[in-house]
């Protein structure tokens, strides 16, 4: 296999992935915001932010990036299917 196909398949991977991510910081943001009434806490280790908050937002944003990033590599993989009608490098 040529040094091409992973190149360009962790392109399309990496590529995906920032934009779901960027994509859903600004989705989580939004939502803290409607559901809180705060502002999302940009450091949850600043004294000012109460405990149960920083564990909160940390947890449900780990959570939904986490899940963001799966969905991400699951789409480039099928888009790389669709388009060369062969299996990703590395993908089995």
């Amino acid at each position: 296999m040529s040094v091409i196909k992973p190149v360009a398949y962790n392109a399309l991977a990496t590529a995906s992935t920032l934009a779901v991510g960027i994509a859903t910081t600004h989705l989580l943001g939004f939502a803290w915001r409607k559901a809180t009434g705060d502002e999302v806490p940009d450091n949850p280790a600043d004294d000012d932010i109460p405990w149960r908050e920083a564990l909160l937002w940390g947890a449900v944003s780990g959570a939904v990036v986490g899940l963001g990033k799966v969905a991400a590599r699951r789409g480039a993989t099928a888009v790389w299917r669709a388009a060369l009608n062969e299996e990703p490098p590395g993908v089995d």
